[in-house]
């Protein structure tokens, strides 16, 4: 009974003091701080839109709100449930700065029409902020929030600052538009610290949205979020989980030097701008599995500790992943890739299956163990770190291993070779060998075949060492890969020849092709003792010409294997056919160029005449 005089009598002091103030308030305002004074003694919610159907009877100046909130009213008797109201129009700046806030502050459905300022405050009980619009700068700038801050559903129109702000317990910003009515407006979170839990969730940062140097203690959720003016999180530290699931960022996005200390979340996010990851430390695992990048992205220099799974993610423009660190092994499995930089990257037991690499680069990257079955166009550059392949299994298939060259060194080439080599990928080690040999090849023609940067001339050795390598070597076996290429060619000289020697024979000349018997035949009544120059014409002459370039592609052979003998048996009759001038050098160009065709047949198909660097 006492104490409820006690709060009648304050009310009625209350009253008396703000009319005896002096001042021009209305009576529609007076009524109104009447009773918000009236609630507030009473300890109830102070429901303005209840209480006053118009808009101007729901006015409060901020002069009275300043006097409420820091106490200066001695009639005012604040209890256990602080401050609430719901439906008010704050209208002048108000500046409560430099203040203990004991109580809970609550404020729902209200407008802050201008400049609200809490910076160096403290609020040792719940702050709650509902529904609320800020029409002018607003500043929590280190303020301290011991117990929960609410700010959910609420729209800033212009700066929200909450540099250095310190939020001990569970912070929520759910739902809330950041606006920022101009381009240089923004909302500052710098420095700040979250020692609990953070919901961002479905938050609009129209302008730029600073986080740099925060410290996440605790879960930062900024699932479905949108940053539509740039985001920047450079030096950040995440010691709790980090959700960007279906976060959407419009502008630059900015993590530079960032750390994730535990499990990071950005599946299905969106970048449309710029995204700098470089240099950050990823703890924990982290999932990008179908995010995009529309445009450059970059994690050069960043260090993957677990897991990372960057699954179906497309990057649209060129990722730099150049010096990044994978510990733990990496899904890119059915990534778009194009153009991607993995220079000097440690990627062992990635795992890249079905990805689209096409123009990738993984210069002195570590490609031991990596897995890339179903490749959609692997590049055609490979130097990757020595000492080290892919899983040999998963590149047999590839389709472009003979058009792979190397910058400056084929140790990366050489290393796959072997690989195909243990496992008896007998095809597939030539065409590597191929793929080697003919960018040796292009490099003598021209040193910035595969290094623009290199500037060497080359000389005119150099040049006819590449023509002869071409020649004699690339293009009749290329070099070991097509190994029954020679017979092929062999067999066209064969019928390319047979031209000129049956055009000897069917001239009347004392030099052409003759027969010769041989003396210690067995039927001496057939054939003469003297050489019997032929003469034919028609398809006479063309079977016999077609004879004698078989009998000359094969005349010399190698100890006891000659196949010139072997054909000759089959003959009906015991004699031999041997050519007179201008026909004897083509017989003989034939023979050498056929022996050698010969033999690099039967080194290619039976032996490795190329692997030799």
């Amino acid at each position: 009974m006492k104490n409820y005089v006690k709060i009648v009598l304050c009310t009625i002091a209350a009253f008396v003091g703000i009319f005896a103030t002096p001042g021009h308030a209305k009576p529609s305002t007076i009524e109104t701080q009447n009773y918000i004074l009236s609630q507030v003694n009473k300890g109830e919610k102070v429901n303005l839109l209840d209480r006053f159907e118009k808009e101007e009877d729901r006015v409060v100046k901020a002069e009275f709100l300043y006097r409420l909130i820091a106490g200066e009213i001695e009639s005012v008797m604040i209890t256990k449930y602080g401050v609430q109201i719901i439906g008010a129009i704050i209208i002048n700046p108000l500046d409560l700065e430099l203040i203990e806030i004991p109580f809970i502050l609550y404020f729902k459905n209200c407008t802050f029409q201008d400049r609200l300022s809490f910076s160096h405050s403290g609020f040792t009980d719940h702050c709650l902020f509902s529904n609320v619009t800020f029409l002018g700068d607003v500043a929590f700038v280190n303020t301290t929030f011991s117990k929960r801050l609410i700010l959910e559903s609420s729209t800033f129109h212009e700066n929200a600052d909450f540099s250095a702000a310190k939020f001990k317990t569970l912070t929520r910003f759910t739902y809330t538009k950041f606006l920022g009515g101009s381009p240089h407006k923004s909302s500052d979170f710098s420095l700040a610290h979250f020692s609990k839990l953070v919901h961002f969730q479905s938050v609009v940062f129209n302008q730029m949205a600073i986080f740099d140097g925060v410290n996440f203690d605790g879960n930062a959720i900024y699932q479905s979020a949108e940053f539509r003016g740039g985001a920047d999180f450079s030096d950040a530290d995440f010691n709790g989980r980090a959700t960007f699931h279906l976060t959407k960022f419009f502008q630059l996005a900015y993590f530079y030097k960032a750390a994730f200390k535990e499990n990071l979340d950005f599946q299905s996010s969106e970048f449309f701008k710029v995204a700098n990851f470089n240099e950050i430390v990823f703890s924990s695992k982290s999932i990008w599995d179908n995010a995009q990048f529309h445009d450059s992205s970059s994690f050069s220099g960043s260090s993957f500790q677990e897991f990372a799974d960057f699954s179906v993610v497309k990057f649209l423009a060129y990722p730099d992943f150049s010096n990044s660190t994978f510990q733990n092994s990496v899904s890119f499995k059915k990534a778009y890739l194009e153009g991607a930089d993995f220079r000097n990257s440690n990627l062992a037991n990635s795992d890249f299956s079905g990805a689209f690499l096409s123009e990738a680069d993984f210069q002195e990257s570590n490609l031991d163990g990596c897995q890339f079955w179903d490749v959609k166009s692997f590049p055609n550059k490979y130097e990757p770190r020595s000492g080290g392949s892919p899983y040999i299994p998963s590149v047999a298939d590839l389709q472009n291993l003979s058009k792979m060259t190397f910058l400056k060194s084929p140790h990366g080439l050489v290393d796959l070779r072997l690989g195909f080599k243990n496992l008896s990928y007998r095809e597939q080690e030539r065409k590597v060998t191929y793929a080697i040999k003919r960018t040796q090849r292009l490099k003598l023609w021209n040193s910035n075949f595969t290094h623009e940067s290199e500037d060497k001339r080359v000389s005119i050795f150099d040049k006819i060492e590449s023509v002869f390598h071409l020649v004699l070597f690339e293009l009749p076996c290329a070099y070991g890969m097509q190994p029954g290429r020679p017979l092929m060619i062999l067999a066209g000289f064969i019928l390319l020849f047979t031209i000129p020697y049956t055009e000897f024979i069917s001239r009347k000349n004392e030099d052409g092709i003759w027969k010769i018997w041989i003396n210690d035949r067995v039927r001496k009544d057939l054939g003469h003792e003297e050489p019997e120059r032929i003469y034919l014409i028609g398809f006479q002459a063309m079977k016999t010409g077609f004879y004698l370039s078989l009998l000359s592609a094969f005349s010399i052979g190698w100890k006891d294997l000659n196949v010139g003998n072997w054909i000759a048996r089959i003959q009906k009759r015991e004699y031999v056919l041997k050519a007179t001038g201008w026909a004897r050098v083509v017989s003989g160009i034939q023979s050498l160029i056929s022996v050698y065709l010969l033999a690099l047949w039967a080194l290619s198909y039976f032996g490795r005449p190329f692997e030799t660097i």
